[in-house]
């Protein structure tokens, strides 16, 4: 999760006496709202979508920045996770050898072990617990493996010799290092992208 606070400003000497409780508070509840909204649009037009959020407001959870005392603190927390698995499950399905339609259809995104979603050409996620501590993409293809490379062979699709899973792993991997922990493994025999968020 990425954090964005706004706290209390000082102010000294006449500028204290001028600006009031109720005047600060305003100024505070004004920037926080500038600083958020253009925050919000950068998230939304780096990602493609929204982001989750919860804010924080002297304590309580609500969106009404009006709340905030003069010398309170607001705090919102963006939860990137969603827009990360979403990215990586688009890759699986952007980049998938297509014959019959098989593997690309075959993706399977588990949370902690549990079955959450197939990833399908406009795919979508439920809502994800803040709990969960490892999301795991997975082909449920008997093939799966011959399309990642193995021993010093090429993966044996010529439409991606290079892999797709350990390919994609990597990718991610770079892209989202501040986000979550992103490694290739193979579950039993199958190729797995793992996910593990870096506040779990």
């Amino acid at each position: 999760m990425i954090t964005a606070i706004i706290q209390r400003f000082d102010v000294e000497g006449e500028l204290q006496a001028l600006a009031g409780p109720d005047v600060r508070a305003q100024i505070l509840a004004d920037a926080a709202r500038d600083i958020l909204v253009q925050t919000d649009a950068e998230n939304a037009a780096a990602i493609g979508t929204a982001i989750p959020h919860r804010t924080v407001v002297d304590g309580v959870p609500t969106e009404d920045l009006e709340r905030v005392h003069a010398e309170g603190l607001i705090a919102r927390t963006y939860d990137l996770m969603p827009a990360v698995l979403l990215q990586i499950g688009n890759w699986l399905w952007q980049h998938s050898p297509v014959r019959s339609g098989r593997y690309q259809h075959s993706h399977r995104l588990e949370a902690d072990g549990e079955g959450i979603a197939a990833v399908t050409e406009g795919w979508s996620l439920p809502g994800l617990s803040p709990n969960l501590k490892e999301f795991t993409f997975l082909s449920t293809v008997h093939y799966a493996p011959l399309i990642e490379p193995h021993g010093d062979e090429p993966g044996e699709s010529r439409q991606a010799p290079d892999g797709v899973y350990q390919v994609i792993a990597l990718l991610a991997k770079e892209m989202f290092a501040g986000i979550a922990t992103i490694t290739f493994e193979y579950r039993g025999i199958e190729p797995a992208i793992i996910v593990r968020p870096n506040d779990a």
